[in-house]
């Protein structure tokens, strides 16, 4: 009896598949170059490769154009969106059909919109998304006023909010928010509304961290006189983020981003780590 030598020296396929996986998850960017090894490696692959989906007016580094996602598409059947992409970032300024985008990722949790075309024809399909975290401008969404009771905000645990907020927002803003039902964790990377963090402070007690975000150190170092209330509230962060979108794609691929630094130092203004009035992460 003779043994094929080929056949005898294969991993087998549980194993092979778990070796690949392995290699995936631990690093998203030699996904591409292990997809052509073989037909079986993409197809365990794949999934993983668009768990995360970025699309980008900077292709690259697993970032898609919209050219690009247009041909992913075609060749794809929607099945495949629906059951594969959990974290979505829309970031493009180039002309998108984002309601068939979210539409055909109906089981996205993790989104992020920053296009401007971004409107309320995006409203249904958002309403039926399982949706826990969300980062946008809320107001394009809506014809007028920020409905929070809309059902995108149902299962929210975060939200990113990049509105521009005002004394006239103040009341409406603290109301709405507070009736969140899920809601615990809120970041602003806009200009903040110091009137709006203190109100919220107070009525949500289920806040478990409120975050300003800065986008440059001058800006950074401008807003620490007008905050300095905010360390008497272990629950009160303010942190430095570049770019909230870069931060938004670390998180999403398991990194540290604002969330994750920002319940760190929370954490360790509980536990004495740092002074207890400490609410600036540098």
């Amino acid at each position: 009896m003779t043994v094929d030598t080929a056949e005898a020296s294969r991993l087998p396929f549980e194993l092979e598949r778990d070796i690949f996986e392995l290699a995936a998850r631990s690093s998203p960017t030699c996904i591409p170059g292990l997809i052509m090894v073989a037909q079986r490696v993409k197809t365990w692959l794949e999934p993983i490769l668009y768990n995360v989906l970025v699309l980008s007016d900077r292709p690259g580094n697993l970032h898609l154009s919209w050219t690009t996602l247009c041909f992913l598409a075609d060749s794809k059947p929607l099945s495949f969106w629906g059951s594969t992409v959990n974290h979505l970032l829309i970031s493009s300024r180039y002309p998108a059909d984002i309601p068939g985008i979210l539409a055909a990722c109906g089981g996205v949790t993790d989104l992020g919109l920053r296009h401007p075309e971004v409107s309320p024809a995006c409203l249904p399909a958002l309403s039926v998304l399982p949706l826990t975290r969300f980062f946008a401008e809320l107001r394009p969404l809506f014809a007028r006023a920020v409905d929070f009771q809309h059902p995108l905000f149902r299962g929210l645990t975060h939200l990113g909010i990049a509105d521009f907020l005002t004394d006239a927002d103040c009341a409406a803003w603290t109301e709405g928010l507070a009736s969140l039902p899920a809601l615990t964790h809120v970041s602003f990377h806009n200009r903040h509304h110091t009137p709006l963090f203190q109100a919220l402070l107070s009525r949500c007690t289920g806040l478990e961290a409120l975050v300003l975000c800065c986008a440059t150190t001058q800006y950074f170092d401008l807003f620490k006189a007008r905050t300095a209330w905010m360390g008497y509230d272990v629950r009160a962060v303010m942190i430095l983020v570049p770019s909230s979108c870069a931060d938004w794609v670390c998180g999403a691929r398991g990194g540290e981003d604002h969330w994750v630094r920002s319940e760190r130092w929370i954490r360790w203004r509980r536990e004495g780590g740092v002074r207890a009035d400490a609410y600036i992460v540098e």
